[in-house]
This record gives C-alpha cells, structure tokens and sequence, in this order.
C-alpha cells in the first residue's frame, strides 16, 4: 500500500480526479465532484470529495476558503507507478503554469506519522479508513 499527496490549484480539480479514477478504476462523477467543490460552509463535511472501493482512496476537500486543495490518494503497490506518474505530470504542469520550482517527485508517506489524511482526520474529526 502506498500514499502519496499533493496540493493543486481548483481550476484542475475534475480532471486530476477523473484521470486518477480511471487508473485506479474507480467511479467518477461530475454530480459529485461539483456538490463538493459548491459546498459554501467552508467547516462542512460536505467539502470532502471522498471517492473509495476495498483498495483505493481518493480525498480532497474542496472547500472555498481557497483555491489550493489537498490531494490524498491511497493505492495498492500495483497501482502506484501509474497513480505516481499521474500524480507527478499534474504537479509539474501546474508548477510551470504557476511559475513554481518544479518538484522532485511525490514521494509515498504512508508510513509518515504526519500527513494531510491525518490532518483532516483530526479537523473533520472522523476517519477515512
């Protein structure tokens, strides 16, 4: 199992997820992703865009406050180069956009004890997995 995280800017928010729902097969809907992304009580639950099966997690929260969101994917070590390289390609095409430093890459912090899945865990004050 690996984790990787990431944050990119809003405007990209449908695409990133429907390109990461298709390689890890999961179901993607439009509906879904704008009820998140519409949500305006930036404390609601209601932001998380949480898309999972037995193997695969997708979280964002999507929340107005601004236009940066976390990304969290967890995957099996089968799925991970593809969900990697995903990953990756969209960091760096928004960093050139923006004109940020490029990255190194997005490195697995499954095993980290500090992380975005644990920092919304403990502000919506519930568990994704």
């Amino acid at each position: 199992m690996v984790q990787y995280e990431m944050y990119f800017t809003n405007e990209y928010t449908e695409e990133i997820i429907s390109d990461l729902c298709n390689i890890m097969k999961l179901p993607y809907s439009d509906e879904k992703v704008n009820k998140a992304m519409s949500e305006k009580d930036i404390y609601s639950k209601d932001n998380l865009l949480i898309i999972q099966n037995k193997e695969c997690f997708i979280c964002t929260n999507c929340s107005n406050i601004d236009y940066i969101y976390p990304l969290i994917i967890r995957c099996p070590d089968a799925l991970s180069e593809a969900v990697n390289q995903c990953m990756f390609t969209w960091d760096q095409q928004i960093r050139l956009e923006y004109c940020q430093e490029p990255s190194k890459g997005i490195p697995n912090v499954y095993s980290n004890d500090n992380t975005l899945l644990k920092y919304l865990e403990d502000v919506y004050q519930m568990r994704f997995l």
